[in-house]
């Protein structure tokens, strides 16, 4: 069991999620198709998020599950916050995040453990989908505020 608070992915050498184990090998396989839909009109929550490799200085769209939340948007990291994507958001203060069809800039990107973002998660997700994002093994969220 992990403790609350620390991190399962990363360089600690911990274990990784199930979600890294399950999805890990699709990823790259399904992230064309994904990307097309991702960001649109009656997609649910599958959003783009659009961000600047910080070594590279290449643009990037990645994909991901994103609510919004009173005061910006909650991310699941289901890779851990070690994502490339996720260090090159948090690497650049900024991103922008395409969702239901509207871009919207946003800065000031935070990684939390799941304790710490309990009550957003709460008021973010309905409880299957809390249910869900637990099963897949998910602590870490990603919070970014609008500009």
């Amino acid at each position: 069991m992990i403790a609350p608070g620390t991190h399962p992915v990363g360089p600690n050498g911990s274990e990784p999620t199930r979600s890294v184990v399950v999805l890990g090998p699709l990823s790259r396989r399904i992230k064309p198709f994904v990307l097309r839909v991702a960001g649109r009109r009656h997609v649910g929550s599958l959003a783009k998020v659009h961000h600047r490799g910080r070594n590279s200085g290449r643009d990037y769209a990645t994909p991901v599950l994103a609510r919004p939340s009173a005061d910006g948007f909650l991310i699941p990291l289901f890779f851990g916050a070690d994502a490339d994507w996720c260090r090159n958001v948090v690497a650049a203060h900024q991103c922008r995040i395409e969702w239901h069809g509207t871009l919207h800039r946003m800065h000031n990107p935070r990684v939390l453990t799941a304790a710490a973002a309990k009550d957003r998660v709460r008021a973010g997700f309905p409880a299957h989908e809390r249910l869900l994002l637990r099963l897949a093994g998910i602590y870490e969220f990603l919070v970014v505020d609008p500009e």
